[in-house]
């Protein structure tokens, strides 16, 4: 019996972890630009990450190392949910040129970034701040299908 329970509870979480570390021993952020959010994948998928700031509180749950994630925005204040949605997965590998500043020297260099950006997909939800329904839309790979 404490085999079974072994078997169900521990495997499943080895084979559905997954690093986001390819061959090269390199990772590729992920931008989340509706959120003004980039996340750094190190740990095993799926993984959260939590950004705070002027009293709002996004949690996103990564799902792959694509983009794929779901996410939810608190008011700090009132503790209800301001919006929740999801994305799927990045369709392409993304590059765009970036400058960097050196916190070392002030220097600055430009370079070629590479990133995968998530896409919202199904329904988006916005409540009022009192917790009430404002609108919903819905998405399908980053593309507006309806609003209400």
């Amino acid at each position: 019996m404490k085999y079974i329970v072994f078997l169900v509870i521990i495997i499943p979480n080895i084979l559905f972890s997954q690093s986001c570390i390819n061959k090269k021993g390199r990772t590729f952020k992920i931008v989340f630009s509706e959120l003004n959010h980039t996340v750094f994948p190190k740990e095993k998928i799926p993984f959260s990450d939590t950004l705070t700031k002027d009293r709002i509180t996004i949690i996103i749950k990564i799902l792959n190392c694509k983009g794929k994630a779901k996410f939810i925005l608190y008011d700090d204040r009132t503790g209800k949910i301001k919006a929740e949605g999801s994305y799927s997965s990045s369709k392409a590998l993304l590059k765009r040129h970036e400058s960097e500043v050196s916190l070392l020297d002030g220097s600055r260099s430009m370079g070629v970034g590479e990133f995968y950006e998530g896409l919202k997909d199904g329904i988006w939800i916005y409540n009022d701040d009192k917790g009430n329904l404002m609108r919903n839309e819905s998405y399908k790979d980053g593309v507006l299908l309806n609003s209400n």
